[in-house]
C-alpha cells in the first residue's frame, strides 16, 4: 500500500512539472496553438511518457522531479512554483548545458509540446486503440497449420499467399486492427494510435537516432509514405558475396510484379508533383546530379497499404486475424509450435510458424523465447538503419500547402553511400524540426507555407544491437555511428545545402544544436566538417538486419529462405532478414522477398 501511495504521489509531482512546463512554453515560443488547448498538450505528454519504453520511465520522472527541484538553486523555488520568467530562464539554462541529458531532457518535452501544440488534430480523448481494454478472444480457426506474428508487409504477404493455398492461418498483430485507428496521416491522432510507444522509440548511442515503428494492423505500410524500391542490383550482388546469399535479381523479378501488383505501384500524373519536391529536381538538374521521381503505391489519392490489400486478401481467403494480441513468447513441442500470448486465457500451436515483428520485434522475441542460432551469430547484433539528418530550407516563393502530399523526388548521385529527399512537411513537422533554432521558429507561424523540410539519409558502416532487458517490456535498442559515418552525414547535409540554394532557397536551418541558419553558400563553412555527436538530432524510418538472412554461417542466423537455422518449422519473414541496409526505401526488399519466400514454402509442402 506504502509503494503505492507513493508512486501515485511521484506521479502526481511528475504531472505537474510537466503542467507547469507546457505553461511556460506556451506563453513564451511563437507557434500558432491548433486547438488552445494547454491541459490538452499536458494529457498528450503525460501519455506519451506513458507509453515510451518502460526502461526509460522511471529514469525520466527522475530526471523531471530533480529539473523542478534544480529551480532551488537557481531561483530559491521549485520550478513549479517559478514565474514564466523564470521558468523560460531554468529551460534555457538546461538547453544549453554541456550535459548531454540535460539537453535531450529539454528535447524531449520541446517536441512533444510543439507537434502537439501545433497539431489542429489533437483530439480530446488520446487513448491509444491498443491500450483500450481487450474484448474476450475467441479462436475461431482451433488447430491453424500456420502462425504469423506480425501484419506488416512481410506478415500480411506471407499470411495471404499461405491462406490462399489453403492452409488455415491465424495472424497475431500486438496493435489495433484494420479501422480501429481510423486517423488523419501524420499528425498527433496518428502517433498516438498507430506508432510503437507513441514514436518515442530512441537507439541509444552517440548520437541516440529517433526511429519509429509501426504498430497497428498492416504495419509500418500504415504511417510510411508509400514510396517503393526494388533491391538496387548493386546491393544485390554485394549481398550474394558478403552474405552468401542465395537469391538472384531474376529469382525477385516476379515477385516484385505480383507485389506491384497488389498495391498499385505507379508514378503520379504529370505535373502533379509536390513543389517542395520539384525543387529537388531544379537543383539537381542545376547541379548536374541524377534526381528521379520515386513511385509509389496510392490508387486515386490513398495509400495502398496491407490493410487494404493484402491483408484483405487474407481475410477472404479465410485467414484469422487477431488484434491487439501481444505475442509473449514461443515454444517448440510435440512437432509444433506453441505460441504465449499475453493477456489471454489460450495457447496457439502450429506446425510452422512465421515471425513479421519486424526488425526490433523479432529478434526481441527471440531471445525471450531464450532460443539460439545453430550457426552461433546472435539474433539481434547486426541492426542496421539509415542514419538520417534533416534540413528546413525556407525560399522565396510558396512549396508548401495543407494538401501538399507525398514528396516523391529523391536525389541518387551518390547512391547507395548517400541519398537526399524531401520529408513530410506540415506545420507541426516543421515546428518540430525548428527546435534547434528558437529564435527563428515564428517563421513557422508566418512563412510555413514558404518553408519544407529535406532530409540527407546515408549507408553507415556502424551496427546496432536488440537486446532483451530483466522485467523489461520493451529491448533495448543502440546503434553506433562510426566516425567515418559522421563524416558521412556532414557530407551529405553539406551536398543538400548546395543543392537547396542551386533550387532557390534563401535561408536553411540544419538539425544540429547550437548550429547557426546558412545563409548562401559561403556560410556553408559554418558547417563541421564531422557532425557532432552530442548535439546532431538524428533519425530514421528504416530498421533491418538484425537477424541477417544468407548462406553465410558467420554471419547468418536464417538462410536465404528465411528459416531459422537448427529450428524446424520457424521462418522469418520481415525487414530483419536483410542482410544490410539497401540504401533505399526496405519495404519493397521486404515485399519482394517474402513473397518469394512464401512461394518457395508452398512448393516444398
Amino acid at each position: 500500500m506504502e509503494v503505492i501511495m507513493m508512486r501515485t504521489y511521484l506521479m502526481q509531482w511528475y504531472a505537474g512539472v510537466v503542467s507547469a512546463y507546457v505553461y511556460a512554453r506556451a506563453a513564451e515560443l511563437p507557434l500558432t496553438p491548433g486547438h488552445g488547448d494547454r491541459n490538452r498538450v499536458v494529457r498528450f505528454i503525460v501519455q506519451q511518457h506513458a507509453g515510451m519504453p518502460d526502461f526509460l520511465r522511471w529514469p525520466m520522472v527522475a530526471l523531471t522531479l530533480g529539473f523542478d527541484l534544480f529551480g532551488l538553486f537557481l531561483f530559491l523555488r521549485p520550478f513549479c512554483g517559478q514565474s514564466v520568467a523564470q521558468r523560460s530562464a531554468q529551460i534555457s539554462c538546461w538547453k544549453e548545458s554541456p550535459l548531454g541529458p540535460f539537453r535531450d531532457f529539454v528535447r524531449f518535452y520541446d517536441s512533444l509540446f510543439t507537434v502537439a501544440w501545433s497539431d489542429p488534430h489533437l483530439l480530446p480523448m488520446l487513448t491509444p486503440a491498443s491500450t483500450q481494454p481487450k474484448p474476450v478472444t475467441k479462436v475461431r480457426i482451433q488447430k491453424p497449420d500456420a502462425i504469423v506474428v506480425g501484419s506488416g508487409p512481410g506478415g500480411a504477404i506471407t499470411g495471404a499467399l499461405l491462406a490462399e493455398a489453403g492452409l488455415r492461418v491465424v495472424m497475431l498483430e500486438e496493435g489495433p486492427g484494420i479501422g480501429e485507428a481510423a486517423t488523419h496521416a501524420f499528425t498527433v491522432q496518428e502517433m498516438v494510435a498507430k506508432y510503437r510507444n507513441g514514436g518515442l522509440t530512441p537507439a541509444m548511442g552517440s548520437p541516440k537516432v529517433a526511429y519509429v515503428e509501426g504498430k497497428c494492423a498492416g504495419g509500418g505500410s500504415e504511417i510510411n509514405s508509400g514510396l517503393y524500391h526494388r533491391t538496387p542490383a548493386a546491393m544485390l550482388r554485394h549481398w550474394q558475396q558478403h552474405y552468401n546469399l542465395a537469391i538472384s535479381e531474376a529469382d525477385l523479378t516476379p515477385h516484385y510484379a505480383e507485389c506491384e501488383r497488389a498495391v498499385s505501384v505507379s508514378y503520379l500524373p504529370e505535373g502533379t508533383a509536390p513543389a517542395a519536391s520539384l525543387k529537388l529536381q531544379s537543383g539537381a538538374d542545376a547541379m548536374g546530379w541524377h534526381c528521379q521521381e520515386v513511385p509509389r503505391w496510392f490508387t486515386n489519392g490513398e495509400r495502398q497499404s496491407m490493410s487494404r490489400t493484402f491483408l484483405k486478401r487474407f481475410l477472404s481467403a479465410g485467414g484469422e486475424l487477431l488484434s491487439r494480441t501481444r505475442c509473449t513468447s514461443v515454444e517448440r513441442a510435440s512437432g509444433r509450435w506453441a505460441v504465449e500470448t499475453e493477456g489471454t486465457d489460450f495457447t496457439l500451436a502450429a506446425p510452422h510458424l512465421f515471425l513479421s515483428g519486424g526488425a526490433i520485434g523479432t529478434p526481441a522475441l527471440l531471445q525471450r523465447s531464450r532460443l539460439g542460432s545453430a550457426r552461433g551469430t546472435a539474433f539481434g547484433q547486426n541492426l542496421q538503419m539509415h542514419p538520417t539528418i534533416k534540413v528546413v530550407a525556407l525560399f522565396d516563393e510558396e512549396v508548401n500547402s495543407e494538401s501538399m502530399g507525398v514528396p516523391v523526388h529523391q536525389v541518387k548521385e551518390f547512391a547507395p553511400d548517400i541519398s537526399m529527399g524531401c520529408a513530410i512537411s506540415s506545420e507541426s513537422y516543421l515546428a518540430m524540426a525548428m527546435l534547434d533554432h528558437p529564435r527563428e521558429l515564428h517563421r513557422v507561424r508566418t512563412d510555413w507555407r514558404r518553408m519544407a523540410i529535406y532530409y540527407a539519409m546515408i549507408v553507415p558502416e556502424g551496427r546496432g544491437a536488440v537486446r532483451t532487458l530483466p522485467g523489461c517490456r520493451d529491448p533495448l535498442v543502440t546503434f553506433k555511428c562510426t566516425n567515418p559515418d559522421l563524416y558521412l552525414l556532414s557530407t551529405a547535409l553539406k551536398r543538400l545545402c548546395r543543392l537547396l540554394f542551386a533550387a532557390g532557397a534563401v535561408r536553411l536551418y540544419p538539425t544540429i544544436a547550437g548550429c547557426p541558419a546558412i545563409g548562401g553558400v559561403e556560410d556553408l563553412r559554418k558547417l563541421p566538417a564531422c557532425l557532432p555527436a552530442e548535439r546532431s538530432n538524428l533519425m530514421t524510418i528504416h530498421l533491418m538486419s538484425s537477424c541477417a538472412a544468407g548462406e553465410n554461417a558467420a554471419l547468418c542466423p536464417i538462410d536465404s529462405l528465411g528459416r531459422v537455422v537448427g529450428q524446424s518449422g520457424l521462418y522469418v519473414a520481415d525487414g530483419s532478414l536483410l542482410p544490410s541496409a539497401p540504401g533505399v526505401n526496405p519495404q519493397g526488399s521486404i515485399m519482394a522477398f517474402s513473397h518469394r519466400n512464401a512461394t518457395a514454402f508452398l512448393q516444398s509442402t
